[in-house]
């Protein structure tokens, strides 16, 4: 499931980067989504004790995390530059 978010938002990233505002939300709506769906792998892995497990999923949200700052950071850079 993953890879097939990382997919569409490989898809999206034309409209995100020409600031469209439907496909950038959709976009952030996905990363947040993601942020929550992987939250249950890593409650699995910290319960299995499964130290590779926890880094794979710990990388994965890391990295989901950053990303969604990012889509936030850049909604509020675009909404100053307007104003």
């Amino acid at each position: 499931i993953p890879p097939a978010f990382g997919v569409v938002l490989l898809a999206l990233y034309p409209g995100i980067k020409s600031a469209n505002k439907i496909v950038a939300h959709v976009a952030v709506v996905l990363t947040l989504l993601l942020v929550f769906a992987l939250f249950m792998p890593l409650r699995g892995a910290v319960g299995r004790g499964d130290a590779l497990a926890i880094l794979r999923v710990g990388l994965m949200l890391a990295a989901t995390v950053v990303a969604l700052v990012a889509f936030i950071k850049s909604f509020i850079d675009i909404r100053r530059q307007r104003a």
